[in-house]
């Protein structure tokens, strides 16, 4: 399972890695409209992280420091994977799809110092998320799935431990 896992990442990267070439070479200074006044391609240099947070700070360590984040991520989710008993299909899911997200970003910092965003969900002109990518959605749904499934771990231990005090 730990090579479904990792198998996960690897295609979450490709998929990345694929849609953001597709977008810069296309779509570079053309915003497209998918579903009009809803969703839209539209091509954006995030020097930021998440949300474009820290896209303002000026610092020649910005690029270096989040780039050894990235390293950091990725070998904890990696030791993540290699401790996770195999029976936790859902968890190896979740962490390859983390995997991926943090590697297709990572390998943008180091090809461009910036990580390329380009789905953009809004609604008309009065609302909107910040442009993300392929890998954002992946290490969020990942993270989510992961803190789901062991939220509910831990209510089916409670209960467990309740059940037995009842006896």
């Amino acid at each position: 399972m730990r090579q479904v896992s990792l198998g996960i990442g690897a295609a979450i990267l490709v998929i990345d890695l694929a849609t953001k070439w597709f977008v810069k070479t296309y779509y570079l200074s053309v915003s497209y409209p998918i579903l009009d006044g809803f969703f839209e391609i539209q091509y954006v240099e995030n020097t930021g992280i998440a949300f474009g947070f820290l896209d303002s700070l000026e610092s020649e360590w910005k690029a270096p420091m989040l780039g050894s984040l990235a390293v950091l991520a990725a070998v904890m989710v990696i030791y993540y994977i290699w401790i996770t008993p195999q029976r936790e299909r859902s968890s190896l899911v979740a962490l390859g799809l983390i995997l991926g997200g943090v590697m297709g970003n990572f390998i943008d910092r180091l090809l461009h110092t910036f990580v390329i965003d380009f789905i953009r969900i809004h609604w008309r002109e009065l609302m909107a998320w910040p442009t993300f990518n392929v890998a954002d959605s992946a290490i969020t749904s990942g993270v989510i799935l992961f803190f789901v499934l062991n939220i509910l771990e831990a209510f089916k231990s409670k209960s467990a431990v309740g059940e037995r005090r009842n006896l």
